[in-house]
């Protein structure tokens, strides 16, 4: 992967998606297979003059054998410190931003219970509800859903190649839509975004 296309498209999502402030803290959270992103993402977030960039690492296998293997009681008794650990920065006097990566393996929890997955879920939702307020009412700046190509594994991919070659293509899809070809995508991407007016017409 070209690593400088990547620290580029970084460049975008934090200084220009999320627009990190200076003196914020940014929470970044990245599937662990990602960590020359994740990386690129924390340079990004001190280079818009972040005090603190924390890194919150998502792992699916790690996910699975929690869901398959823990008993459900246990999965939804939440200790504080989980929710606590969000809002010690959301109520920093210096304010708050967040960045959620996305690149899950859609069939990581295939096979377990639906049931007990679903019950998980809402209990963890319920339990970090006052922190989901701070983003819900944007609060807090927030980005989320920026969905990258997942590690390449041993599946097929649908572009016909071998899968490590499939993300590599998606990459390049990637740079190539957000304008990260052109060396230059917080210029071209924010005026895409925000098009100049066209002037008055004149006699």
């Amino acid at each position: 992967m070209n690593q400088h296309f990547l620290q580029l498209y970084a460049d975008f999502i934090v200084k220009v998606g999320v627009n990190v402030r200076p003196r914020q803290n940014f929470i970044v959270r990245c599937p662990v297979t990602m960590p020359d992103f994740a990386h690129a993402c924390v340079r990004a977030g001190y280079e818009a003059g972040a005090k603190t960039v924390v890194v919150r690492w998502e792992d699916d296998k790690l996910t699975r054998l929690n869901m398959e293997m823990a008993d459900e009681k246990d999965l939804t008794a939440m200790k504080p410190y989980e929710l606590r650990s969000y809002l010690d920065y959301a109520e920093d006097p210096d304010g708050c931003c967040t960045l959620a990566i996305h690149a899950e393996d859609p069939e990581a929890l295939a096979g377990l219970d639906a049931g007990k997955l679903n019950r998980v879920s809402l209990a963890r939702r319920t339990f970090l509800k006052p922190w989901q307020e701070y983003t819900m009412n944007d609060r807090v700046q927030w980005c989320r859903g920026r969905r990258c190509p997942p590690r390449a594994g041993p599946r097929k991919s649908s572009l016909s190649c071998r899968s490590e070659e499939a993300v590599e293509k998606l990459w390049q899809v990637i740079f190539d839509v957000c304008r990260v070809s052109t060396g230059d995508p917080v210029t071209a991407l924010a005026g895409a975004c925000c098009p100049r007016p066209k002037p008055a017409a004149t006699s």
